[in-house]
């Protein structure tokens, strides 16, 4: 839970110059990188097959060669009531996630959330597709879908 969201590794299948590391390769879109720990197992990314896009990243930050249009320093705003152990990832009303991802990223086989809900022509970052809270008061709270 403290480690970092995302740890970065070896790739066994090739080899990087003379040496016996492995190339490392990445490529990260319309995603939320936001957890208890660190973001990113590593701090610099510089000169890696790293490219992070369009993603909301809870660490303050700027956009670089690896890091294109990113929402750095933000809440995702989910539907999480911590002390009551309710862990619901899908969006609230005003979350800074909602229709900011590229849709040129979204592989076609994603183009529908683990509830089945279509993504649409504006997507959302994250797992789930974001849909209004019924009651405009209640964006706090938990609320099955």
């Amino acid at each position: 839970i403290s480690g970092p969201a995302i740890a970065f590794g070896h790739a066994d299948d090739k080899t990087a110059d003379e040496t016996s590391l492995p190339l490392l390769h990445a490529d990260i879109s319309n995603s939320i990188i936001y957890g208890l720990g660190s973001d990113l197992s590593h701090n610099d990314l510089t000169g890696m097959d790293i490219m992070i896009r369009n993603c909301l990243i809870k660490s303050n930050g700027t956009d670089d060669d690896n890091f294109i249009n990113c929402i750095w320093g933000e809440d995702p705003l989910y539907y999480t009531v911590r002390n009551d152990y309710i862990f619901d990832y899908r969006l609230r009303d005003e979350s800074p996630a909602i229709a900011a991802a590229n849709p040129s990223l979204t592989r076609p086989e994603a183009n529908t959330d683990g509830y089945g809900l279509s993504r649409g022509s504006q997507p959302d970052l994250g797992a789930y597709v974001y849909t209004p809270s019924e009651d405009e008061g209640s964006s706090a709270s938990f609320r099955p879908l």
